[in-house]
């Protein structure tokens, strides 16, 4: 049985006063989820998100950082709570979740003047038994890039090539193994 959840065109607009002009900070984008039991004891969880666009600015950093530390001022004192009861699972079940990030581009602008951008031009994470910890792994892709606007030819310039970096994560009982590596050199202009 396949279950499918899809959540077309979320939004955010950020509006900080009743008069003031909304701002999105976020487009509209649609995640899908695919959750699939090809075996009794086999699960496939899939996300697909399509590309998004963030708009940021110093002040909306600044307003974030006042909104969190508020948020961390009136919070009550941390209590641990008592660890619910999961029942195991088979040492032969198997599990996998793949996640594909389409594109994330996030652009930092001042007074509406573009100063750099930071892309993700693609991601993938593939997650395997993460309800057996000693037969956790995960592979991850992240393809990027980085350019800044030259304000004088108005014009825009890469300050980080376009580069991809490889991880995996492996644990069992005894150790976790952790290993990120790149094809080619990291350019940073």
């Amino acid at each position: 049985t396949d279950i499918v959840i899809s959540l077309p065109h979320l939004n955010t607009i950020f509006q900080s006063s009743p008069s003031a002009e909304p701002i999105q900070i976020l487009n509209k984008f649609t995640v899908t989820t695919t959750i699939s039991y090809p075996t009794p004891l086999a699960q496939i969880v899939t996300l697909d998100l399509d590309p998004i666009n963030m708009h940021y600015s110093h002040l909306d950093f600044s307003l974030l950082n006042g909104i969190l530390m508020q948020g961390f001022l009136v919070q009550p004192p941390f209590e641990p709570q008592q660890q619910a009861n999961i029942p195991s699972r088979p040492s032969n079940y198997e599990q996998k979740a793949i996640f594909n990030f389409k594109g994330i581009n996030v652009f930092f602008v001042e007074d509406k003047t573009p100063l750099f951008t930071f892309k993700v031009i693609e991601c993938s994470i593939e997650v395997f038994n993460w309800s057996l910890p000693e037969r956790l792994t995960l592979f991850s892709t992240l393809s990027f890039k980085g350019n800044m606007f030259n304000l004088n030819t108005t014009a825009w310039e890469p300050f980080i090539e376009p580069s991809k970096i490889n991880l995996e994560i492996k644990q069992s009982e005894s150790k976790r193994i952790i290993k990120a590596h790149s094809d080619s050199m990291i350019d940073f202009n």
